[in-house]
């Protein structure tokens, strides 16, 4: 019991080169998927604050 609590608290760069390696095709499906939340986050926060400064324009 004690060993397996230690194998739980290995710094993730130790687990990373435990784990299996895995295909070249999953990495990059990985770094794609990340690109694309971040750019639509992006998308989303440039499009609420255009509305919102839209908003202050037609105020005054």
């Amino acid at each position: 019991p004690l060993q397996s609590t230690r194998r739980r608290q290995r710094p993730m760069c130790i687990r990373d080169s435990l784990l299996p390696p895995r295909a070249v095709w999953q990495e990059l499906a990985w770094l794609f998927s990340a690109v694309f939340w971040c750019a639509l986050g992006a998308l989303c926060y440039l499009f609420i604050s255009s509305l919102f400064s839209h908003r202050r324009k037609k105020r005054r």
